[in-house]
């Protein structure tokens, strides 16, 4: 196989610093600092020439540590027939690697995850996932000769440490985090991103890159959940993240999981790519796993699962997910059924880039402008990345490595995107000169872009060669034409999964406001009975114009999901959820008694109750209520209209009341 020449630098891909600090109850500067015997151990791991003697003069170097592991390498776990009393002796009887694989672990487990246990993110069961798919990523790049297994060791050592850095210093704690989980079918770490506001990998590694630890351990602490396919990695860096990822994977398989919580692991298409699975001895690798957390449960003294737990864990993971495709499969079956759809033409769409090109083309045309960009709006990162360019020169270079936090300190940008205005950037506010300083440019305009009222991006253009000023009536011509563009970067992205998807909302995933209507004209125009229970909710979030003025417009839709996870968690499969205006949601109950629909408003408050207790961390001073408006269908009803305007009305009692209360009508 022919070997990519690295050239991504991994820093372009970490969060940004104030992205860090808006999750962290403290500055990043009072985080713990990386133990320096475990730096100085991995500088060593990556020379081919380290001796016994450069080892035993690094642990040496700290009195604790030499004591810790000479402790541990006399224990019983080695079975050792004479007492070792220096480092340098314990490397002849056990070897280089074992002495700095304990050296590591010491350090680490001591300084940065210590055994603090709590009800929900136990350290010590943490800490014996690490080490599980530790010895797994060595064993795995041992078996598909990756060149370097130490490393591979290392990688799966630190590929989680993010969790312990939330955990004691996060706004909203890893335990806490894990204790108030609210959507079932989702993977955790997309949980991890709507809750807390950023995920385990992304502030691992910008923690692990603030000390300095090898760019290529950053890559399998970054990417051993995320996509990384599109990336310009080496072959090495791909198949070291691919090793952890499936590492991982397999740990949790063996009933060992970060956290005694069951969630479905998901493996990257892309470690397919990097290992042959056929060439893999599973049964080997997993009995050298067996001995190496029979070693560690000694040293440690833990108590790793037993053969039965095993299969108990076994058994529970695949009833969860048989019930989570039970639920898709049905649901996607009532969309597309003949009964619910419309006709959806079968003729394939245009490639995404042939799209946007030609609109690109088409604009540069009519405007004439040196240079038109796409940023796309990263609602996991808080930023704008550029995704494709329209340069008359053609020069590009390192455009797509550039980000625009979205923050206070990008004051232009955060109005355009807020109110959906374009403007123009002229370096007159200095907050922005750094906008114009990134593109080499004196002056750029942003025109925003959006499709099914949710907001996508931005179109930026200047005139970077010839100097040409901005016309500002070109603006809302403009705007025409970013609509179009956003047409096209949302619906072509995936025409398969636009058609699966296309009675729902494209922000909370759940049904779109046209479909609820029309599921409701349907239930009048069959002429219900008289005896038919349903009832229509309409759940509205409390103050939230406030709260995007306070903490900004993607915050708001982090919130936005977050309560539309909740309904689609309380929601049956006979009832129909989805969002009904920009801070409203609508709920169908079909067949559903006074007592019962009283029963569904009083969870979705007290879930939504948990839920604010833990995001007033996050947000402080600003507490996240819901007002829920129901209406009950009579036969006096004639249309759909009459059971919406009486839900509106019970909507606004609720809301005159003080908001966070529930009104039936």
């Amino acid at each position: 196989m022919v070997k990519k020449e690295n050239r991504m630098d991994i820093h372009t891909h970490l969060p940004s610093k104030s992205q860090v600090e808006t999750v962290l109850d403290r500055d990043i500067t009072d985080l713990p600092a990386f133990p320096v015997v475990a730096l100085k151990v991995v500088d060593l791991i990556g020379k081919d020439d380290a001796s016994a003697a450069d080892i035993a003069r690094v642990i040496e170097s700290d009195p604790a540590v030499t004591a810790k592991v000479l402790r541990l390498v006399n224990s019983a776990a080695y079975g050792l027939r004479s007492q070792i009393s220096s480092v340098k002796e314990g490397v002849t009887y056990l070897g280089i690697s074992k002495i700095r694989q304990l050296a590591l672990q010491v350090t680490l487990f001591e300084q940065i995850v210590r055994p603090q246990k709590t009800v929900i993110f136990d350290r010590t069961f943490f800490w014996q996932h690490c080490l599980a798919v530790a010895g797994l990523s060595m064993a795995l790049a041992e078996e598909i000769n990756y060149p370097k297994p130490e490393e591979a060791y290392v990688a799966g050592l630190l590929h989680d440490i993010g969790k312990t850095i939330l955990d004691g210093y996060g706004c909203i704690s890893y335990g806490d985090f894990l204790k108030n989980l609210l959507e079932p079918d989702s993977l955790k770490i997309t949980s991890e991103r709507k809750v807390i506001g950023i995920s385990h990998d992304d502030i691992g590694a910008y923690y692990c890159a603030s000390c300095n630890i090898p760019n290529t351990l950053l890559f399998a602490i970054k990417f051993h959940h995320q996509r990384f396919g599109h990336l310009n990695l080496s072959e090495d860096d791909g198949k070291l993240i691919s090793i952890v990822s499936l590492s991982n994977f397999l740990a949790w398989t063996q009933g060992l999981g970060s956290a005694d919580i069951l969630r479905y692991p998901v493996l990257l298409p892309e470690v397919e790519t990097h290992i042959d699975f056929n060439a893999i001895n599973l049964p080997v690798l997993l009995d050298r796993m067996d001995q190496e957390i029979k070693r560690t449960a000694e040293l440690y003294q833990f108590e790793f699962p037993s053969i039965d737990q095993f299969r108990m864990n076994l058994l529970r993971a695949n009833i969860e997910l048989a019930r989570m495709n039970t639920a898709y499969y049905y649901r996607q079956n009532e969309i597309t059924s003949p009964e619910k759809s419309t006709n959806v033409s079968s003729r394939p769409l245009p490639s995404p880039e042939r799209l946007i090109q030609k609109t690109m083309e088409a604009v540069q045309n009519d405007f004439g402008y040196d240079r038109l960009y796409l940023l796309k709006i990263d609602r996991d990162k808080r930023c704008l990345v550029p995704v494709h360019v329209f340069d008359v020169i053609g020069k590009n270079e390192g455009l797509s490595s550039l980000y625009i936090s979205i923050n206070k300190k990008s004051q232009i940008v955060t109005t355009c995107l807020r109110k959906r205005k374009p403007v123009i950037i002229d370096g007159k506010i200095p907050k922005d000169m750094a906008v114009l300083e990134m593109f080499d440019t004196k002056e750029m305009a942003f025109v925003p872009f959006s499709h099914n009222n949710r907001l996508l991006g931005v179109l930026g253009l200047d005139n970077c060669y010839s100097g040409d000023p901005i016309n500002i009536s070109d603006l809302g011509r403009l705007c025409s034409a970013a609509q179009d563009l956003g047409v096209a970067f949302d619906q072509s992205l995936d025409s398969h999964k636009n058609r699966i998807t296309e009675h729902m909302d494209a922000l909370t995933k759940l049904y779109s406001q046209g479909y609820l209507e029309k599921q409701l004209q349907i239930l009048f125009a069959n002429k219900m009975p008289a005896s038919t229970e349903l009832f229509l909710v309409i759940i509205k979030i409390d103050f939230y114009k406030d709260f995007i003025d306070r903490f900004g417009f993607l915050e708001g839709e982090s919130v936005l999901k977050l309560v539309a996870g909740i309904l689609n968690k309380l929601s049956r499969l006979s009832d129909c959820a989805g969002r009904f205006d920009t801070d409203k949601f609508m709920v169908i109950l079909n067949n559903m008694s006074l007592e019962k629909a009283n029963y569904y408003s009083e969870r979705i408050r007290s879930k939504r109750g948990k839920l604010g207790n833990l995001l007033t961390k996050r947000f402080p001073e600003h507490s996240i209520t819901v007002s829920i408006g129901m209406a009950k269908f009579t036969p006096l009803m004639q249309t759909k209209n009459q059971m919406i305007e009486l839900a509106k009305q019970a909507l606004g009692k609720a809301q005159k009341a003080g908001g966070n209360t529930t009104v039936i009508l």
